[in-house]
């Protein structure tokens, strides 16, 4: 996901027909927004809606919503990407970035089979 924003990231863009600085600065101004009310410990209104909040007491587990994709590309990874890899994709750098993207993502396959062995209480061979 996070490689064909990477790669599509330009013609978005241009689409629509934003520059990478106005996108930098839009970006800068949300993201202190953000921090504004997590420093003031006020719940956004955006995030959680009255029968979110109302759904939550009543349930006994939270924990079972798989969070880790949207953390790892959400719209926070997809911007970054895109800003990274710019309007003008070099090459070279390009590379970087789709290496280490690659690299994670082997890095959470890896994880994710160490905890189902963990899990089982089996050991791992290689």
């Amino acid at each position: 996901m996070l490689g064909a924003f990477g790669l599509a990231g330009s013609y978005i863009f241009r689409i629509f027909g934003i520059t990478l600085p106005a996108f930098e600065i839009a970006g800068g101004i949300i993201l202190a927004l953000i921090g504004l009310d997590m420093l003031q410990a006020r719940r956004s209104s955006t995030q959680e809606v009255p029968p979110d909040r109302r759904e939550g007491a009543e349930k006994e587990d939270v924990g079972i919503t798989p969070l880790g994709i949207p953390m790892l590309v959400g719209p926070g990874a997809i911007s970054t990407v895109m800003v990274l890899i710019g309007p003008k994709p070099e090459c070279r750098r390009s590379y970087q970035y789709f290496v280490a993207i690659i690299l994670t993502s082997l890095d959470l396959l890896l994880c994710r089979r160490v905890r189902m062995v963990a899990a089982h209480g089996r050991t791992i061979r290689t």
